[in-house]
């Protein structure tokens, strides 16, 4: 049985973490004359506003996911924010696997 605290405070932390990280990682792929991916994303960068928006989203993310661990929802909460940690962990990989 998963420890209730670690997965209330842990996996929101982690997926703030693995945010940064994610707008770290962009930032520093753009300057080599890579592309963002996201559609999303590539509009707030027409507008300027691309690390705000990207770190706010992945904050709202965070937060939904802390929400639904404090309720009935527990189990959505996990794999919500365990297919989110999936997804931003490979694209943070994807942003580093040339530095290397």
């Amino acid at each position: 049985m998963l420890n209730n605290e670690f997965v209330l405070y842990g996996l929101p932390a982690l997926m703030i973490l693995l945010g940064v990280l994610d707008v770290v990682t962009t930032d520093h792929a753009l300057a080599e004359g890579r592309v963002e991916l996201n559609p999303v994303i590539r509009f707030f960068m027409r507008h300027g506003v691309w690390p705000e928006a990207k770190l706010v989203l992945h904050f709202l993310a965070a937060g939904s996911v802390g929400w639904l661990l404090t309720g009935e929802y527990l189990k959505l909460g996990i794999v919500m924010g365990g297919v989110f940690c999936t997804i931003i962990g490979a694209a943070v990989a994807s942003n580093v696997r040339k530095w290397v």
